[in-house]
């Protein structure tokens, strides 16, 4: 997206548009490297361009402020009607093709590891089982959990292509929830008092 700005001339007292340049969101970042939404944000994070915030469905991702800072992008707050997004300039972009091969090695790196590896190839086959269903997010990492709870948050993370924050946030949660079930099933159960209605004569009323 071409962004301009509007600089006054004090000399005539005219306002003058110039052009800043060609900035453009996270995913088209990630279509001019040739990867996926996911996976550019993957990379963003591994050189800490990009952070999660927010709770529940209004978590996305956002620039850190020293990047917005250097100039090198912009939070974008529109109206109510749109969810606030984030576009990257030119030099941010310079400075993201620098570092974008260390990232992609460092990523590269953490998925190499044997049980990642391992558990990936295992979620991957179970997904495609033929007339299953894909499983959310949500749904990965329990499965996850359920098949290799030694797995770090970490690699869940890069398992599933999502933020390592995400990931904790989900296995709490699932946590939360099986300590609830535990409770509720050492409860014991109520002995319902059986009663016997007597029918009495109408007449002894």
């Amino acid at each position: 997206m071409l962004y301009t700005e509007e600089v006054l001339d004090r000399r005539t007292g005219t306002l003058n548009t110039i052009s800043i340049g060609d900035w453009v969101t996270l995913t088209e970042l990630g279509e001019l490297h040739g990867v996926g939404s996911r996976e550019v944000r993957s990379i963003l994070r591994q050189i800490d361009i990009i952070s999660i915030e927010g709770r529940g469905k209004n978590t996305r991702h956002r620039l850190q402020p020293w990047f917005v800072e250097r100039g090198y992008g912009k939070r974008v707050t529109p109206t109510k009607r749109r969810s606030p997004f984030d576009v990257i300039g030119p030099e941010g972009r310079l400075w993201i093709k620098s570092h974008w091969v260390e990232a992609v090695a460092a990523l590269e790196a953490e998925r190499s590891v044997p049980k990642v590896v391992e558990a990936r190839i295992a979620l991957a086959t179970f997904q495609a089982r033929e007339g299953r269903t894909p499983l959310s997010v949500k749904q990965s990492i329990y499965w996850l959990c359920h098949h290799y709870p030694d797995l770090m948050h970490t690699e869940m993370a890069s398992i599933i292509n999502v933020s390592q924050q995400l990931v904790s946030r989900e296995v709490k949660i699932r946590a939360a929830c099986r300590k609830a079930l535990e409770q509720r099933k050492e409860q014991p159960v109520p002995i319902l008092e059986r009663r016997v209605l007597m029918s009495v004569p109408y007449d002894a009323l």
